[in-house]
């Protein structure tokens, strides 16, 4: 609320683009009209931006509009959080992820995956389309990204898996195929989270 105090201080904030640099929206109510004007305001610095997924057994994947208006400003991204959430059946879809599919965020440098909802698979595909040159950090929570193209640069990894995990499986399988030659910090944590056991 810098803006709402005096001129003088209205002034300042609306032209310093760092202070409107952060882009997140409230759980499926998101305020369109600040994201908006952050997205504006912000002017050509690099973003931090907060997107949220929504997971329920009856549709696709889907998003709010955060997603549809922040991707249009991809180039600009320097961190990204994506939440994926399980969300009630009888909400319906906002917007389709396809505005994740086919981004290219060349100063992208960290990524971080939340996973809430349960083990995902088919959800994570659109990172086989990414072209994010500059990521160096992935941190990844139940949600490991194998179709991520980007793991020949990363240079710091944390993650946590549930035990019984298959994501645990396919870390070990790109670390002994030699795909992420310049790790140089990893960091593991397991937990018994039984939502997102596999199977025997």
């Amino acid at each position: 609320k810098l803006s709402h105090v005096n001129q003088l201080f209205r002034t300042i904030a609306l032209s310093y683009p760092h202070l409107w640099a952060h882009i997140s929206g409230t759980e499926r109510l998101p305020e369109m009209d600040l994201v908006n004007a952050c997205l504006e305001r912000s002017r050509d610095v690099p973003l931090t931006v907060h997107l949220n997924m929504y997971l329920n057994s009856s549709y696709d994947p889907f998003s709010d509009e955060v997603l549809a208006a922040a991707s249009k400003h991809a180039h600009r991204w320097r961190s990204v959080h994506i939440h994926f959430l399980r969300t009630p059946s009888y909400v319906n879809p906002i917007l389709r992820i396809e505005e994740l599919k086919h981004i290219t965020a060349p100063v992208l440098a960290q990524l971080r995956l939340i996973n809430d909802a349960w083990a995902l698979d088919e959800e994570l595909q659109f990172f086989e389309s990414w072209r994010a040159p500059a990521l160096r950090s992935l941190v990844t929570v139940h949600s490991f990204p194998t179709k991520l193209s980007s793991f020949l640069e990363l240079t710091s990894l944390d993650m946590r898996f549930s035990l019984r995990s298959r994501d645990f499986f396919e870390f070990i399988a790109l670390v002994r195929a030699s795909k992420m030659p310049n790790l140089r910090d990893l960091g593991i944590f397991f937990d018994h989270h039984e939502t997102f056991w596999e199977p025997d």
